[in-house]
């Protein structure tokens, strides 16, 4: 591995941008004043819909950032971080596999440079100064509080207080921040509670925004580190994709945009749930628009979900505006005739194919994959649309991405999640994007459907109001916000 510093020379960063923490891990101080006549070109990795222990996004967002960088490509690559709570338990780490990773990988699985710790303190510094205000005499007039305590682990005993630090709006707000001034105005804008009246009580009514910003101020700095080939490597930021957004920030992807020609980053789990949300949520708050669209496959997840779940998810992203870039992620035993049965069929429906061996060869195995993206961006007509305007009334919204993203016949609420998005637009937030929270396993709210392309009916069983990050979460059958420890591991 080459210095960070060495990492930052390459990159044209002012050493007094960069804030080395160690050898090999560098914080980027903000805001970065640097400017580029041509911004350069964001590549977006998302796959199709994933089986237990993911179908390989990272270890192919690496390789894709490695074999444009062999092809002389001034590449960047941006990921979130990860969580503790899938790294301890079924899915592991999050940063690629075999000749495909960032690193230096211990320390990012585990506890980085404190990001998500800080995220975790503030979240749960609000919720002890809501009941400290209550203890104190109760000056708002607080009488019902939604706002829980988070843990960056999965800790099912907890479910009914704590959320995943993923899920926290916290997290959500640190990565849609355009700068240190948007964040503290997004932290203040979060509801945290109700009064008396049924009106909105807001972060800023507790006066602790100062505290708040104080702990999130070096969080908010985009981390540095790199790949196996030295790739340069943006990692900040970790909102899961089936609860929240699912992307790394904003401002370590704008800041990778002013440094390289091509940046490469991933959007968690299938195209219904993180590519969708990048175009919906991220697109609008960033206004950053991605130039191509990296649909991952595998063998195994094709025999769990079938071809016609691929077919599915390459025609969301037709629906955001791009034609894909379908890759094969090459596992060591595939059968040869069901990864040619693949690519014949992307072919069939007039779909670019490659086959990546990034696993094992790491940017050489993604070479095909990576002039595949570059044609792409040379060739693709991008009209992106939005799916719903804004004006539209929050069930209009979630019934048109169940019906054009999802491909569901129909929509039902629980009385319960009426009653909240009833209560969200009476206090003026009707006009605020869906995030949809759902299982990642399946296209609809069901788990057990791997297969199933259309005709069902979500169900959504709970609204919650995210105002400080500018979204409100839709939740639908299942889904919780505090995950459980699996019974086996890999």
């Amino acid at each position: 591995m080459k210095k960070i510093s060495a990492v930052a020379k390459d990159l044209k960063l002012p050493s007094s941008s960069v804030e080395c923490q160690g050898d090999y891990i560098a914080k980027i101080k903000l805001p970065l004043t640097m400017k580029r006549i041509n911004p350069g070109k964001l590549i977006l990795v998302t796959a199709i819909t994933p089986g237990r222990f993911g179908e390989g996004k990272t270890t192919m967002s690496i390789g894709l950032a490695d074999a444009l960088s062999r092809l002389g490509k001034n590449s960047i690559l941006c990921l979130r971080e990860p969580s503790l709570g899938p790294v301890f338990s079924q899915k592991g780490g999050a940063i690629g596999g075999g000749k495909a990773k960032v690193q230096p990988a211990e320390e990012i699985n585990l506890h980085f440079t404190g990001d998500i710790h800080a995220i975790t303190t503030v979240h749960n510094l609000i919720a002890a100064e809501i009941d400290n205000h209550i203890h104190w005499g109760n000056r708002l007039g607080i009488k019902d509080v939604y706002w829980k305590r988070a843990i960056d682990l999965c800790d099912r005993t907890l479910r009914k207080d704590f959320s995943i630090t993923a899920a926290s709006e916290i997290m959500a707000v640190l990565c849609l921040a355009e700068n240190f001034k948007d964040l503290k105005k997004r932290l203040e804008n979060i509801v945290v509670a109700s009064d008396q009246k049924g009106a909105p009580v807001k972060v800023k009514d507790l006066k602790i925004i100062d505290s708040l910003a104080a702990l999130l101020d070096r969080a908010f700095r985009p981390n540095l580190v790199q790949t196996d080939e030295g790739t340069p490597a943006f990692i900040h930021g970790g909102p899961f994709a089936n609860i929240a957004h699912g992307t790394n920030s904003i401002i370590a992807t704008r800041t990778a945009l002013k440094l390289a020609d091509y940046i490469v980053t991933e959007a968690g789990f299938g195209s219904e749930l993180g590519a969708f949300k990048y175009f919906d949520i991220v697109g609008r708050a960033g206004k950053i628009e991605p130039s191509a669209v990296v649909l991952v496959a595998s063998v195994r997840a094709i025999g769990e979900c079938g071809l016609e779940n691929l077919g599915r998810h390459i025609e969301i992203i037709k629906r955001l505006g791009i034609t894909p870039v379908a890759v094969i992620n090459k596992f060591k035993n595939d059968d040869q005739k069901k990864i040619k049965e693949i690519l014949d069929y992307c072919k069939k429906i007039k779909i670019p194919a490659e086959v990546s061996t990034a696993f094992s060869r790491g940017g050489k195995g993604s070479l095909g994959l990576a002039r595949a993206v570059l044609k792409s961006i040379g060739a693709s007509k991008i009209k992106v649309r939005p799916l719903y305007r804004a004006d539209e009334s929050i069930e209009d919204k979630v019934s048109k991405i169940n019906g054009e993203i999802f491909g569901g016949r129909a929509v039902s609420f629980t009385p319960e999640a009426e009653e909240k998005i009833a209560q969200f637009t009476k206090w003026g937030y009707g006009n605020l994007p869906v995030c949809i929270a759902k299982t990642q396993y399946s296209l609809s709210d069901d788990k057990s459907q791997p297969r199933i392309t259309g005709g069902f009916t979500l169900k959504v069983t709970d609204a919650s109001l995210s105002a400080g990050a500018g979204f409100i979460v839709i939740k639908c059958g299942g889904i919780l916000t505090m995950p459980g420890m699996p019974d086996k591991y890999k």
